[in-house]
């Protein structure tokens, strides 16, 4: 768990890309998790069975996609078996192994969470704001944008680039923190100011949209509308200052996008790595990422998947907290769920790995196992 929250976010493998070693890293922890759990006498709690029929239905999509290579046996022919598992069916298999070791964790596991929480938030707090006076991380990479003037760039040598602390992307490191903000601001008052401070220096509009799902969530009725509105405006005044650009180019991309989804409807183009290429060549212009996660699972898996998807976290996002941290758990995993659909949040492992552990911590608050 250490491993899984405190060095798979930012680690690399010597040699891959970003993403990549993020998500070896989330295999290599779901693996080993889930081989120690299983080893338990204790270990016996099964998965909602929600889940694994959703898990089996998008493997039977990933199937069909190949179904003609399976058939022919031709997937062992010109490193096709390399693209057969490329397209997302051992990361579907481990992860869900790794939910179900989550699971299998005792009661006590989730109590020293918010303080592993308050000192990571931290680490990444501290490095952004070094990174955005000018101290370099080659671990990082940074978004040109920053929000000083050219002049005093020049003049004290200040981070022309925005900050990213161990998150490696300014939309990650703000993500990563609306993440844990609702956690930290129900645990303690103050542990909540290092998420903000990171929200921040992120300056990114999703993040704020995130931020103003948290808001409408945690505060009292009367305070709702303030803290969402408090939300639009930072979201514009820490903004880049290029939304008029972004916009028309995003709008762009998500209509293509819909137009192949609309072709593809039911089962998707598949997971192959080319999915942005497709969209370009047959449906006209599209950014080399959609920035859209559940245009993106509509595109890959189908309306049918996605249809599941949404109908699920609408469920998630209906139900009654039967404690205060499980209504934090739950803004968190709405305002993740939000931001997704107009940013590439979930579908990142250095996210992804983040809501696993709030998925599974939410239910067990939720069914009463944490108290």
């Amino acid at each position: 768990m250490a491993v899984w929250l405190g060095i798979q976010p930012w680690a690399l493998w010597p040699g891959l890309f970003q993403e990549t070693s993020h998500r070896l890293t989330l295999v290599c922890c779901c693996v080993t998790l889930g081989l120690l759990r299983f080893g338990d006498a204790r270990a016996h709690q099964p998965l909602p069975r929600s889940v694994g029929w959703w898990v089996a239905a998008l493997l039977l999509v990933m199937t069909s996609h190949h179904w003609h290579l399976i058939r022919e046996a031709s997937y062992f022919q010109f490193f096709q078996e390399t693209a057969l598992f490329a397209d997302g069916v051992l990361m579907v298999i481990a992860l869900t192994w790794g939910l179900w070791a989550l699971w299998q964790l005792p009661i006590a596991w989730a109590r020293w969470l918010p303080w592993c929480g308050v000192a990571l938030v931290s680490l990444n707090l501290v490095l952004a704001c070094a990174q955005q006076v000018g101290i370099p991380w080659t671990l990082g990479t940074f978004h040109p944008g920053s929000d000083f003037s050219p002049e005093l760039i020049t003049k004290y040598g200040l981070s022309p680039y925005r900050p990213s602390g161990f998150m490696g992307f300014d939309r990650s490191l703000g993500a990563y923190a609306v993440a844990w903000l609702p956690i930290l601001w129900t645990w303690k008052r103050w542990a909540a100011f290092p998420a903000l401070g990171c929200i921040c220096l992120a300056s990114k509009v999703t993040t704020w949209v995130g931020v103003g799902v948290v808001a409408w969530w945690l505060l009292p009725e009367k305070w709702k509308g303030v803290g969402v509105m408090a939300s639009c405006v930072a979201a514009l005044w820490w903004s880049d200052g290029d939304l008029a650009k972004k916009i028309p180019m995003r709008v762009m991309t998500w209509w293509h996008t819909a137009q192949a989804v609309s072709v593809y409807w039911w089962r998707g183009v598949g997971f192959h790595p080319m999915t942005s290429t497709v969209v370009r060549q047959h449906f006209g212009y599209a950014l080399p990422g959609l920035h859209s996660d559940w245009l993106s699972l509509a595109l890959h898996a189908g309306t049918l998947i996605t249809a599941w998807a949404a109908g699920g976290m609408g469920w998630v996002a209906r139900q009654r907290p039967r404690t205060s941290m499980a209504r934090a758990l739950q803004a968190s995993l709405v305002a993740l769920a939000v931001m997704s659909l107009g940013q590439s949040v979930v579908s990142q492992s250095s996210l992804a790995s983040l809501a696993m552990i709030f998925a599974v911590w939410w239910w067990r608050e939720q069914q009463g196992v944490m108290a």
